[in-house]
This record gives C-alpha cells, sequence and structure tokens, in this order.
C-alpha cells in the first residue's frame, strides 16, 4: 500500500523530467538547425533535398499538369531582398529655422565621425567598444560596408553569433560587393565553430530587451542595445526606439533624425508607427526652433563661463598684488 502511494509521484517526476529534457533537445535542436540553414544560406550552399516516396507515374502527370507554367525561386523564398527604402523622409508640417537646420547638419556630421573613432577603437584593440560604435553609426547611416566592418570587431570581440548574424546581413546587402568573399572566408570559420551561445534568434531580442531595461536610467546603454539590435536583425522598430531615447533624455536634435530615419526605414509603414514617429518628429520643431538665448542651457552655459571668467580674474588680481610693506622716508630741510 505504501509502495502504491509512493509510485505515482516518482511516476509524475520522472515524466517532467523526461518532458523537460524531450523540450531542451528540441530547443537546442531548433537552435542548430538554424545555425546551419543560416551557414548554409551564407556560403551558398543548396540544400539537400529531402528523400520522399515516388509518387504514381499518373499521380505524378497531373502535378506536373497544375505547376505546369508557374515559376518559383527558392532562394527569393528562403532569404527575402529588403525592399528599397524612401531617400528622403516625408515632409514636416513646420519648416525648420534656419538656425536648426544648421543644429542638425552639425549633428549629422558628428554621427559620421563616430565611423572614424570606431576604426581607431578598432586599431586599438578596443573591439567591443568599436562594434557599438559601428553599429550606432549604421543606424544613422546604413552603408552595407559598416556592417563588414562591426561583423570584424564583433569576431574580434568573441561575439560569434553577432559576428555570423552581421556577415549575413552584409552579404545581404552587398552580395557583389569586393569585400564579399573576405565576409564569406570569415562566416566559414564561425561555421565550422562548435556552437555556442543562444540561438542566433534571441540575440537581436537580448540587445532590444537591454534597451528598454537602460530606457529611463542609463541613455548610453538604452542606445546602443537598440542600435545593435538593428544591425544585427535589421528591424525598423529599432530605430523609432532609438529615437524614443533621445526624445526621453532630452536631446531633441537627436531625436528628429532618427524619427527621420525610421520614416525612411518603413516609407511602406509595415509596422504601424509611421503617424506616431511623425507626431513626435513634429512635436520636436517648436523646440528646435527656439532661438539659443531663449534656452535654458544657453543662460546656464553663459553663467558658468561669466562665473568662471570673474573667478579667474580674481585670482589672477590676487596672486599678483604686491603685499611688501611700503616704507615712506621723508627728509627735512635744514
Amino acid at each position: 500500500m505504501e509502495f502504491k502511494r509512493l509510485s505515482r509521484p516518482i511516476s509524475c517526476l520522472f515524466g517532467l523530467l523526461y518532458v523537460s529534457s524531450e523540450a531542451m533537445a528540441q530547443t537546442s535542436g531548433g537552435a542548430e538547425d538554424e545555425r546551419v540553414a543560416r551557414c548554409r544560406a551564407i556560403l551558398q550552399t543548396p540544400p539537400l533535398p529531402e528523400p520522399s516516396p515516388r509518387p504514381h507515374r499518373k499521380e505524378a502527370k497531373k502535378k506536373q499538369g497544375r505547376a505546369r507554367g508557374v515559376l518559383i525561386d527558392a532562394s527569393a523564398l528562403e532569404r527575402p531582398s529588403p525592399a528599397p527604402p524612401a531617400a528622403e523622409p516625408p515632409p514636416s508640417r513646420e519648416r525648420l529655422s534656419a538656425r536648426a537646420q544648421k543644429s542638425l547638419e552639425l549633428k549629422r556630421q558628428e554621427f559620421k565621425q563616430n565611423v572614424e573613432l570606431a576604426r581607431t577603437l578598432f586599431q586599438q584593440e578596443q573591439y567591443s567598444e568599436s562594434a557599438k560604435l559601428f553599429a550606432l553609426s549604421y543606424a544613422f547611416d546604413p552603408q552595407p560596408q559598416l556592417l563588414y566592418e562591426s561583423a570584424r570587431a564583433y569576431q574580434r570581440a568573441n561575439l560569434d553569433s553577432e559576428a555570423l548574424l552581421a556577415y549575413d546581413r552584409f552579404l545581404q546587402g552587398a552580395p557583389t560587393s569586393p569585400l564579399a568573399a573576405e565576409a564569406r572566408t570569415h562566416a566559414k570559420e564561425l561555421c565550422d565553430m562548435p556552437a555556442a551561445g543562444p540561438p542566433l534568434f534571441s540575440v537581436a531580442q537580448s540587445y532590444v530587451a537591454m534597451g528598454k531595461q537602460n530606457a529611463k536610467q542609463d541613455e548610453q546603454r538604452s542606445i546602443e542595445g537598440y542600435a545593435t539590435a538593428y544591425s544585427l536583425d535589421g528591424h525598423p522598430g529599432s530605430l523609432f526606439n532609438i529615437g524614443q531615447a533621445y526624445r526621453r533624455f532630452s536631446k531633441p536634435e537627436e531625436a528628429y533624425l532618427f524619427y527621420g530615419r525610421y520614416l525612411v526605414a518603413d516609407s511602406a509603414d509595415r509596422w504601424g508607427l509611421g503617424r506616431e514617429a511623425r507626431n513626435h518628429r513634429d512635436s520636436l520643431i517648436p523646440i528646435l526652433n527656439i532661438p539659443l538665448y531663449r534656452k535654458g542651457k544657453f543662460w546656464g552655459t553663459a553663467v558658468g563661463v561669466t562665473l568662471g571668467v570673474t573667478a579667474l580674474t580674481l585670482g589672477l588680481v590676487v596672486g599678483l598684488r604686491d603685499d611688501r610693506e611700503t616704507l615712506n622716508v621723508q627728509f627735512q630741510g635744514r
């Protein structure tokens, strides 16, 4: 009787362990299959055909007749090419002032200078920081070469999953690039290594989660997370999130530019954020058009500079003052 009481919970426990082990095997197997498929696509190796039973001759003729005249490109189904984005974001409801346009142009130049800084960090063997800057530069200006350079930085930083995804995106966007052969060689090195880390499909999602976790506390890590996610999967929602982060941290120029980047990347509004992005971008125009002398930051800087100059002047006056006593000698004439 006592044995029967114990046998049921024990059997249930073994059943749960079996189910969990099966689920883990399926998950790891799915991740491995995904990695193999991604490597095969990168290296342009055709997949092996699955064995199938030979149909009856009459049935084969019927199927051949139904499929006649239909041509399907299997490679296009497996690896769809992204739709070409619009060249410029849609015009805003309110015009930018000349000063605001100049300020935005200076911000554009700052983002472009990040590329040179990322290359300098790569030469200094700061590969992780270099990859972050390459990702942010690509989010602002999606040049395929930046994906290749970010992939090299990821690979040097031992971030193999990120490197493989970046190589894949580079080869999708620039298959005829002079760097394509070298990219496939580096990708093959990664594909020949044993799989390690999380499944590829969850890597970009983990960076999106990092962006959300730091959305209210750490501006830099939040933006780095979204920019890295965009460089790995190309989802326009990350561009929208970067704009949101800059707006939340009171950086209207950067927010305006990245809302525009989202409107360009998702010009067909497939993700349904176009109206919200346009409203947020247009709401920043009055802030950008405010004259410099009416901004609190201007007066804070002006007061700080004035106090600094005053303190420096007083310090020089006190330091140069001659504190020696003067003796007044009077001679009395006889």
